[in-house]
């Protein structure tokens, strides 16, 4: 059951959501992608807002829920592997005849399998009820892989978080779910915050989620804290306030002078020995708002020279996950997990 108060929340930001549009102007690539949102917010009652409504909004997003019972979980992960025999015998999902989306969660599972995850990674999927797919497989890879980075170079038990670009924040539920989290906190698009909230209401009912509000440490609080910025609002996000910073898929699609305002706003809200972790690839002639292109290359984000890099390499995961059997993409995703601010 989500608290009232979320929601009432949620419906105070939504009535405001047009206006923050106008007031930032998201690249070229989201610009496109969020072409239905208008026509869809324009039809809802906002003042009698539930969730079935924010499914709708954020079907208009391009997105979907991915809620599932237990038994839909399992019968999606076994039609999936079923299609491995038929797939080892030929080179590529075109020739195999899979669609591209089958054909990226077998590599996904098959990839969680040689790691020996699969089990856990089913087992999770269960008490969550949520469905398999690439993406989802993707982020419990990288919660797992966060939750061993955080044991070995972080001290509280709970972190306070900061991601830029969450998406459906499916890696904010699943870090929250695992108990690594005391406040998340997420940079996204105006229309993407609602896609974000309607994953948290989805799956931590309990939590607390504020719109555009200054953060405020509360060690006292129980219930983990979700704070949701858009662009124009990040100058309420505290210095030194996060141990951990995380960017994926969501630099590499930003203009270049956004891409690093938010890389210095990392710097200024991390703390002393914060984990900056992100995980990207080049984008060789990313297109701009004034007409011109520029290469938005991994290696060299501007980076702050003293940072302490732990790791700086091909993502195996998207690697594995993007590949066909005998090829490879052409432009690899550069993970890279720094100890800032030190």
């Amino acid at each position: 059951m989500v608290p009232n108060s979320n929601l009432e929340r949620l419906s105070r930001y939504l009535e405001n959501v047009s206006a923050l549009s106008k007031e930032y102007s998201a690249s070229v690539f989201w610009e496109n992608r969020l072409g239905d949102f208008k026509t869809v917010i324009k039809k809802q009652n906002i003042q009698t807002i539930s969730m079935d409504n924010i499914e709708d909004i954020v079907k208009s997003l391009g997105y979907h829920s991915d809620h599932k019972t237990s038994e839909e979980i399992l019968s999606s992960i076994d039609k999936t592997l079923q299609l491995l025999d038929k797939t080892l015998k030929k080179t590529n999902s075109e020739t195999a005849g899979i669609e591209k989306t089958d054909w990226e969660h077998l590599n996904a599972l098959y990839f969680l399998k040689r790691y020996k995850l699969l089990e856990l990674y089913t087992a999770f999927l269960k008490d969550m009820q949520i469905a398999s797919n690439m993406s989802i497989a993707r982020h419990f890879y990288y919660a797992y892989l966060l939750g061993n980075l955080m044991r070995k170079y972080l001290n509280s038990a709970a972190s306070n978080v900061l991601e830029i670009g969450a998406g459906a924040a499916i890696l904010a539920v699943f870090l929250t779910r695992k108990g690594l989290v005391k406040n998340y906190c997420i940079v996204d698009l105006p229309e993407m915050l609602i896609n974000s909230s309607n994953t948290i209401l989805s799956y931590v009912p309990d939590a607390q989620i504020y719109f555009n509000e200054p953060v405020q440490a509360d060690t006292l609080s129980e219930a983990t804290r979700f704070w949701l910025f858009s662009p124009q609002n990040i100058s309420m996000i505290p210095d030194g306030f996060f141990q951990l910073a995380l960017n994926f898929n969501s630099f590499m699609e930003m203009d270049k002078a956004a891409r690093d305002s938010y890389i210095e706003l990392i710097y200024r809200t991390g703390s002393a020995s914060a984990l900056f972790v992100n995980s990207n690839r080049r984008q060789a002639a990313l297109p701009q708002r004034d007409g011109s292109s520029f290469d938005n290359h991994p290696l060299f984000y501007p980076y702050h020279s003293d940072d302490l890099v732990a790791m700086w390499e091909p993502d195996e995961f998207q690697q594995a996950t993007r590949s066909n059997f005998g090829t490879t993409p052409l432009s690899f995703s550069i993970l890279r997990v720094a100890v800032i601010n030190r």
